[in-house]
């Protein structure tokens, strides 16, 4: 091959080369606080757009949130202190195979030197907590359009304190967040180095002087 004509075709070689670049993508989605128990209550996360590229993997976790407030009563003889917790367990159930994800938590709040037969109002008691992560499958469950998930809660609540002799009310919210953490590979195209540029145009200008000289 004419060398001014090798140069020409590694310079297009090069202003036209391509490569992959792997990228992440958060989307998220909640549902406010919902007085318990919940029961498969639903809520979405934006899907995965295919057009940004290829979609290599979904990676999702939890986080929830309560609020409790309520009253205890002492009915013993003598003046107390108690120690009231509210026990919360959030599950989150996600897209096809993926597991369900849990986060619990127990936040207490304690109402100090109450007399026989008062009534004390406390909340409201906060508590939050984080899960770990999980893979979501299949992939395709999460193209196109948001993608659904499910909440379920259950609360108790227990109060320590003067001989077990109290009466508690309480009233728990609960809310939950999913993130989910799309890694895709996407196309990018390289943009062209001055080098580059230079060799195509030594081709170019070559070929140029050859016809010049055939002429």
């Amino acid at each position: 091959m004419n060398k001014f004509l090798a140069l020409a075709v590694t310079g297009f070689i090069a202003l036209s080369a391509s490569s992959a670049m792997a990228v992440t993508q958060t989307q998220t989605g909640s549902f406010g606080q919902s007085t318990t128990d919940l029961n498969g209550a639903t809520f979405t996360v934006p899907g995965f757009n295919t057009s940004l590229g290829t979609l290599n993997s979904a990676t999702i976790s939890i986080a929830g949130s309560a609020i409790t407030n309520g009253s205890v009563t002492n009915t013993g003889a003598q003046t107390a202190s108690f120690t009231v917790t509210s026990t919360v367990a959030l599950a989150i159930s996600g897209p096809g195979t993926t597991p369900t994800l849990n986060v619990s938590f127990a936040p207490s709040t304690t109402v100090s030197n109450l007399a026989s037969g008062a009534t004390a109002n406390f909340g409201p008691i906060t508590g939050s907590n984080t899960s770990g992560t999980v893979a979501g499958a299949p992939l395709s469950a999460f193209f196109g359009g948001p993608v659904s998930f499910a909440a379920t809660t259950s609360t108790s609540n227990s109060t320590a304190g003067g001989g077990g002799n109290n009466r508690t009310t309480l009233s728990t919210t609960v809310g939950g967040t999913v993130t989910i953490v799309y890694d895709y590979t996407a196309p990018v195209t390289t943009v062209p180095e001055p080098a580059s540029m230079a060799l195509l145009g030594m081709g170019l200008a070559g070929l140029g002087l050859i016809r010049r000289r055939r002429a």
